[in-house]
């Protein structure tokens, strides 16, 4: 083999090479498709997915929480007051995906209260209520994402992300969850 041949194998080994990383790096993960489809709003804003559209109205901080129909609880609770419709589909469209991303941890609303979590949404009628998370008293109070779908399992779908400073959010020693019932707005 001549060094004019040698010399091109090597240009094209090093082509073939140079291409392969260039895929390699621009190739998504495996789990990329599966990832949900964020819808990011600030408190008080609307947001609206594939099918679900959501107002949080209020976050608070409170040392007990209790409801309407006499449960009551104490701890470290964090009550998140929420606007809720379903977009498209009215049967079988609840509120099961409702959670709280800190501090690397993900919460899920609590079950122990009655409240929002699991409700009923309907295409153009807004539902309001109350969810609750149970938060650890060590946990250190910060940067967080409340994050509100149909599916508990959100991925691809729609999934409203609500950004929050668990720091700056006001304190009470106690809150009662609103019922749930029909939004005023």
């Amino acid at each position: 083999m001549s060094r004019a041949h040698q010399a091109l194998a090597w240009v094209a080994a090093i082509a073939i090479v140079v291409v392969a990383c260039a895929v390699k790096g621009i190739t998504p993960p495996d789990d990329a498709g599966e990832e949900p489809f964020a819808v990011v709003v600030a408190v008080g804003e609307r947001g609206v997915g594939r099918n679900i559209d959501v107002t949080v109205t209020d976050v608070r901080l409170a040392r007990t929480v209790s409801t309407p129909r006499g449960w009551n609880a104490t701890g470290r609770w964090l009550v998140v007051d929420v606007d809720a419709a379903a977009v498209t589909v009215q049967n079988a469209t609840l509120l099961n995906g409702v959670t709280l991303e800190t501090a690397g941890l993900t919460f899920s609303a609590s079950n122990r209260p009655d409240s929002f979590r699991g409700a009923s949404l309907y295409p153009g009628l807004a539902r309001h209520g109350s969810v609750a998370f149970e938060l650890p008293g060590d946990l250190e109070l910060g940067a967080a994402v409340l994050a509100f779908s149909v599916n508990a399992d959100a991925r691809s779908d729609s999934q409203i992300r609500v950004s929050i400073d668990l720091s700056e959010v006001r304190e009470e020693a106690a809150v009662e969850l609103s019922e749930t019932g029909w939004a005023r707005s």
